[in-house]
């Protein structure tokens, strides 16, 4: 089960999170309809070419877990947390972190495991995604960059707050709420076909940008 803050999350922002899924749900389709998106592989390697893998890695994740999320926000007209421009730029330092720790964990998984779906590569890319990279990183910067947050941004009043017990009060939340979100996600996204990877992975990660914010902040969303 969910958390209590992660119920929650999923409660208060159900219809953006929803409105992501069916967008990919549609493009999934597109792909098996459409002959010309099987070439969608090669057109994504040959524009992060192009652009470099950092900008193209940075822009993507960003794009997804702050743009989409607040666009599909405004379309749902859902319930929102005030944002600033030190939201925003928080977030942007925060899922850049994320980002570029995500494209060195997976050079490297396909590095290591190799590339083909089968039973022993897929268990191998999900325990070391579950739990290696999101107990020890990803969930305890998650962590800290969302008490920062709430500690309006004082570095002094974070730091007393990690010593009066708020990281193991936000970190079980934030890990039993990622658990349960992107554990049936990544064994479906090492399982499924190439192309879909990158989609799968950009639609998963637009709602769980709407997902770490509300588990990570304490702060109550406003009509």
């Amino acid at each position: 089960m969910l958390t209590a803050p992660g119920i929650k999350a999923v409660k208060d922002n159900w219809r953006p999170i929803v409105l992501i899924q069916i967008c990919f749900l549609i493009f999934v389709i597109l792909y098996y309809r459409l002959p010309s998106m099987h070439t969608l592989p090669n057109r994504v390697i040959e524009y992060r070419t192009k652009v470099g893998p950092l900008v193209f890695v940075i822009g993507s994740i960003w794009f997804v877990s702050i743009v989409v999320p607040e666009i599909a926000k405004l379309v749902t007209r859902s319930k929102a947390q005030k944002i600033t421009a030190k939201d925003v730029v928080l977030r942007m330092i925060y899922f850049a972190a994320i980002g570029i720790s995500i494209d060195l964990l997976y050079s490297w998984m396909g590095h290591t495991y190799g590339s083909e779906a089968t039973l022993t590569t897929v268990t191998k890319k999900v325990l070391t995604d579950m739990l290696l990279y999101t107990p020890l990183f990803s969930m305890p910067l998650a962590v800290v960059t969302f008490l920062f947050k709430d500690s309006n941004y004082s570095l002094s009043k974070t730091v007393d707050g990690l010593k009066h017990g708020e990281f193991p009060k936000r970190f079980m939340p934030l890990l039993v709420t990622c658990w349960m979100y992107f554990g049936p996600v990544t064994i479906a996204m090492y399982s499924l076909p190439v192309a879909l990877n990158f989609p799968l992975a950009m639609a998963a990660q637009a709602a769980w940008g709407i997902i770490v914010v509300a588990v990570g902040s304490h702060e109550e969303p406003t009509p």
